[in-house]
């Protein structure tokens, strides 16, 4: 198996058993494709960075994307960043920064270097602010300052996540793209559409990681050699509603229609 990212570690953490089921055998749910939400992020994150997407989808997603991707990059004063716009970040920024450390692998969307300390940035795209509250405690959080210190040797001062809420507002008939552009940068004035979160980084947390992280591989390439899955009961029926792998691990009927391999093992 290849290098881990941070959201298969969650996933491990989680349920050992899910984790199998998505990066060992690479199944993914039929019936439940993210690809639209991926080329969506892709694109946003493209456009944050100056860059022309790769991927394209219909004109007014396409434009609301860029609406978006357009506030947030120039008309968004982020406090954490000394109040300043993403804009203004072009000098001593590094853009997609590849982390490859320790097993692991993952991509921090902006480093910005300080002589105090760098900062890194990572942008969400989301449905709502709900998943800001939650991600703060996410394991990437904490994952990509350790492993970024420790391939760079620089230290990090603070994580940044900037999470936007796609807009809900839609391209009226006959409105110029102008015209439309205006009405987002009005509709994200309103405090629940964009959120930026801040996570200092504590030493004593990033030394306690090394071991933790030491350990989760340890148990993951013993599962993987042994084809030891255990299932994690609490996490398939979580929030009244299952795992997207409860067909095939509790063998329901005609469980095989669900799945099909789409994924890197």
């Amino acid at each position: 198996m290849k290098n881990i990212s941070a959201s298969g570690l969650s996933m491990f953490r989680g349920c050992p058993k899910s984790f199998y089921y998505k990066y060992v055998e690479g199944l993914r749910r039929i019936d439940q494709t993210d690809t639209e939400q991926l080329q969506i992020g892709k694109i946003f994150h493209a456009l944050l960075e100056g860059e022309k997407p790769e991927v394209e989808l219909d004109y007014k997603t396409t434009l609301s994307i860029e609406a978006s991707a357009d506030f947030v990059k120039n008309g968004y004063q982020i406090q954490a960043l000394e109040g300043k716009t993403l804009a203004e970040f072009d000098k001593n920024t590094k853009k997609e920064f590849e982390l490859t450390e320790d097993g692991f692998i993952g991509f921090i969307d902006l480093v910005i270097e300080r002589e105090d300390g760098d900062i890194l940035v990572d942008y969400k795209y989301v449905a709502s602010l709900d998943y800001a509250n939650s991600y703060r405690l996410s394991d990437q959080t904490k994952l990509y300052p350790y492993l970024y210190e420790k391939q760079t040797g620089r230290k990090v001062a603070k994580f940044i996540y900037l999470c936007v809420v796609k807009p809900t507002i839609r391209l009226k008939k006959d409105e110029q793209p102008d015209q439309y552009f205006d009405r987002v940068v009005e509709w994200y004035g309103n405090e629940f559409t964009a959120k930026v979160g801040e996570v200092v980084i504590e030493r004593d947390k990033l030394d306690d990681l090394e071991q933790e992280l030491a350990q989760d591989l340890h148990f993951i390439r013993h599962m993987i050699d042994n084809e030891m899955y255990y299932r994690n009961t609490g996490n398939c029926t979580k929030y009244n509603t299952k795992c997207l792998y409860y067909p095939i691990c509790y063998e329901e009927e005609n469980w095989e229609i669900y799945y099909e391999v789409r994924g890197e093992k």
